[in-house]
């Protein structure tokens, strides 16, 4: 499988597991607005949002720590968490926020007897079967419990280290800020922030609508730009079941596009993927598809 797509898809499991829609509600009542992005540190590699009937959160991944930052109170999300867990003999289990320690003037909680068995969708669940993918959820949650700061209004969740880093973040005002309002889109159900020196891929922007994703790549080199456009557009002859790719003119050495694909059409990737089977990379690169 083409690493792009396996790591979009990864990507795309990991926010529903970790940001299921129906799961949470945001409160009314807010004592203390805290934008979601200034519990995100600025200098995060990776960044995901996900905002799904109004209910907005954050996966970030930073040289400290990966976290999650969810725009509920902490009352609504452990009483969610325990509607989510699994059940022994039909009944849920208590889950009850206890608190662990007092940082820099915010409460760290533990949340306990946690599970995300229950927040995998059964066609994500039958989707990993399918393509031998791997879910990792124990980078949130560890022996069963969850570490929880609590904003009133937002919550930052995760491992302890997690949880500290998200408070430095703020205090500090070491925010994604700044990068999130340029780069992510408001109104997409998704967005994706991605930024590494060392692997070919420099940094990568997508935004996933309903139908549709748009993205902007830029690669370390010129040669990998041109084989990568010219492998993107070779994509849409491998099926005839769809037209996956629009490309704008290259940049430099970023690569922008939109993918006819988006949250409620996910399924046609698997079109493409089931065919990519038939070719190699050194054919899709080279445009050479016979």
């Amino acid at each position: 499988m083409k690493p792009l797509f396996k790591g979009l898809i990864i990507t795309l499991i990991t926010v529903a597991v970790v940001i299921p829609a129906g799961y949470y509600a945001v409160e009314s009542f807010q004592q203390v607005n805290v934008a979601m992005s200034q519990l995100v540190p600025g200098n995060s590699t990776l960044v995901v949002a996900g905002t799904y009937n109004t209910t907005p959160g954050y996966i970030y991944n930073s040289s400290s720590a990966n976290g999650v930052v969810l725009g509920v109170s902490l009352s609504a999300f452990s009483q969610q968490i325990a509607i989510a867990s699994n059940t022994s003999g039909g009944v849920h289990p208590t889950i009850e926020p206890s608190l662990y320690v007092a940082y820099r003037g915010y409460n760290v909680y533990q949340v306990r007897n946690v599970s995300l068995d229950g927040l995998i969708p059964q066609n994500i669940t039958g989707l990993i079967a399918k393509y031998n993918l791997t879910l990792d959820v124990t980078k949130y949650v560890q022996n069963n419990t969850i570490y929880v700061a609590d904003f009133s209004n937002v919550v930052t969740l995760g491992s302890y280290n997690s949880v500290i880093t998200s408070i430095n973040a703020f205090l500090d005002k070491d925010w994604f800020t700044q990068l999130s309002s340029t780069y992510f889109n408001s109104t997409a159900n998704i967005s994706i922030y991605y930024n590494s020196a060392s692997l070919p891929i420099r940094q990568a922007i997508v935004n996933v609508f309903d139908e549709r994703t748009t993205f902007s790549l830029e690669f370390n080199s010129t040669e990998l730009t041109t084989n990568v456009t010219r492998g993107i557009s070779a994509l849409n002859a491998l099926s005839t079941n769809y037209t996956y790719f629009y490309l704008n003119p290259t940049q430099g050495n970023w690569v922008n596009g939109t993918m006819e694909v988006g949250i409620e059409n996910y399924y046609l990737l698997q079109y493409l993927i089931d065919d990519l089977a038939s070719y190699n990379l050194t054919q899709i690169i080279s445009g050479q598809l016979s």
